[in-house]
Formats: structure tokens, C-alpha cells, sequence
């Protein structure tokens, strides 16, 4: 695209909900809404969005909880002992998130 057709771009009008031709201001459609609508149109963001965060956080709790499921029954299979760790060590490990599980042979 040239400069020009970027100039060009730019002053292409916009039509708001009122059939009003607007240059230049990008948000002339969200400022010609009325109260109503643009409540409605907040409403329907914030669900939104709250669904995509709920789902993401639901997620990260799933894996959290497979997580500490997988550190029991490792635990239980005898990792600390095949790694040569105490107790508190394997402890450690498992609160630090498995940062340094190799380097205490």
C-alpha cells in the first residue's frame, strides 16, 4: 500500500448507527451509540471475557490438582529414594516446582 492509499485510507468516511458520514474519528460509531446499547455492548465484553479468564483459570486449578496427584504417587513409587534425597529435601523440591530435582545426587 502507498503512502497515498494509507492518506487515502484514513479519510475513508465511517458510517455511525445514525447514518451519519464521519471522517477521520475512529470512534465516532462507539461515541453515536446510545446509554442502552452501550451497556449492552459492556455486558457482553465483560462475559466475555470473564469466560475466557474462568475457562484459563479452571485449567491451570485441572492441571494443578493432575499435578499433586502425579507428585503422590510418585513419592509413593520411590522417586526420592532413586534421586538419593531426605525427606525434607524432596519436600523442598516439590515446593519449588521441580527446579533443581537432579542437582542433589
Amino acid at each position: 500500500m502507498t503512502e497515498a492509499e494509507k492518506n487515502n485510507a484514513d479519510q475513508i468516511p465511517i458510517t455511525n448507527t445514525k447514518n451519519e458520514a464521519v471522517k477521520g474519528n475512529r470512534l465516532a460509531p462507539a461515541q453515536a451509540i446510545s446509554e442502552e446499547e452501550f451497556t449492552q455492548a459492556e455486558k457482553s465484553l465483560k462475559r466475555k471475557l470473564d469466560l475466557h479468564l474462568l475457562l484459563s483459570v479452571w485449567v491451570i486449578f485441572v492441571m494443578n490438582y493432575l499435578d499433586r496427584n502425579n507428585i503422590a504417587a510418585a513419592k509413593v513409587a520411590g522417586i526420592a529414594k532413586s534421586l538419593h534425597m531426605t525427606s525434607n529435601e524432596y519436600a523442598t523440591v516439590v515446593q519449588r516446582g521441580f527446579r533443581y530435582a537432579n542437582t542433589n545426587k
